[in-house]
């Protein structure tokens, strides 16, 4: 996961703050509902790309005696696999 969960909550606390100041979101539950929620769904799409990185990481694995020898780039590679991943499966990341 790129960002820790301490930064996530930082993260959510910001932006309910500031759609709450700008009156964009009002709650009919407590802020902290809304907080928890929010954190969830970051935390949860954030795990989502993680183990799509853990696929693409295993799907590599089969081009490791290319890469050992410098014929693929590992970093190219990976990236292409993911966005074309990405693609396939319609993620939003």
């Amino acid at each position: 996961m790129r960002l820790r969960e301490e930064e996530v909550i930082r993260v959510v606390e910001r932006l309910v703050r500031v759609w709450q100041e700008q009156k964009l979101v009002q709650t009919s539950h407590s802020s902290q509902a809304l907080k928890t929620k929010l954190q969830s769904i970051f935390i949860q799409d954030l795990q989502v790309e993680d183990l799509l990185n853990q696929e693409v990481e295993k799907m590599l694995e089969k081009f490791a005696p290319q890469i050992d020898r410098g014929e693929i780039d590992k970093h190219k590679m990976f990236q292409m696999i993911k966005n074309q991943l990405i693609k396939e499966r319609k993620l939003v990341i």
